[in-house]
């Protein structure tokens, strides 16, 4: 009977073994800073001609649904609408935060929104949704739907260390002063009046925080960037039980 066949196959498999074998060694041996090393990624598209410069291409995806209009964020701080922790920046992440500088929007040419009007503050500063209304919010601020009308306020925690969820939940109340346990109410003082207005028109619901945000961050780029845009469910049709749609034109 003839062995060759399976003598080859045992010196193949041998052989595999070896070289597997010395390959994890070769792993094992190498140093783990060496593994980690920092790779330089191209700040430029990268060409093999010199001379030759090619333009970045930025898409930029926005979504255009229902939850868009929402003036809370994220999701879970839907529940706290009633309670202190929904005008705290610190439960709903997108309320009025006294220690950020809400700066106006840009326009398409670069130029300046104007200023809010704090007794006169649009609910939505941008032109798509003009005429919007306005609301005086020395006297007729609604923080949401569940509050009343009264001065613009917010509520500031004082606790040693961050609120819990539950603490998010405590109650608010109408009334002024008004604390319940580490949260206290503040109102809007004459120094916070012209940032709190532009939060108010420019940046109090997702969309408007979105076109804000945005329309600073493109301000800088020019004709060397090819930027392509597109909104997740632009027609409410693809967005499953969420089927309203927000719009997305400054």
């Amino acid at each position: 009977m003839n062995s060759t066949p399976r003598n080859q196959a045992a010196r193949g498999s041998l052989a595999r073994r070896l070289v597997a074998a010395a390959t994890l060694a070769t792993f094992v041996a190498t140093p783990s800073s060496a593994l980690a090393a920092l790779t330089d990624v191209a700040n430029a598209p990268i060409s093999s001609a010199a001379t030759t410069t090619i333009p970045p291409n930025i898409l930029f995806i926005l979504d255009g649904s229902g939850s868009m209009d929402s003036s809370y964020m994220p999701d879970s701080a839907s529940g706290w609408n009633g309670d202190t922790g929904g005008k705290s920046h610190l439960c709903n992440t997108i309320y009025y935060n006294p220690n950020v500088t809400y700066v106006v929007p840009k326009n398409s040419d670069g130029t300046d929104f104007p200023n809010a009007n704090f007794t006169s503050a649009k609910h939505d500063g941008f032109p798509s949704n003009d005429p919007s209304g306005s609301v005086d919010l020395s006297k007729d601020f609604e923080a949401n739907s569940s509050t009343s009308k009264e001065p613009a306020f917010y509520y500031k925690w004082n606790g040693a260390a961050p609120p819990a969820s539950t603490d998010c939940d405590d109650s608010d109340s109408s009334n002024f002063p008004h604390t319940n346990g580490n949260w206290e109410k503040v109102r809007i003082g004459v120094a916070e009046q012209q940032n709190f207005a532009n939060w108010y028109s420019y940046y109090r619901t997702r969309m408007m925080l979105m076109k804000s945000g945005a329309g600073l961050a493109f301000a800088g780029l020019n004709d060397n960037f090819r930027v392509g845009f597109i909104t997740i469910c632009p027609d409410g049709g693809s967005c499953s039980s969420d089927t309203a749609t927000v719009s997305v034109n400054s």
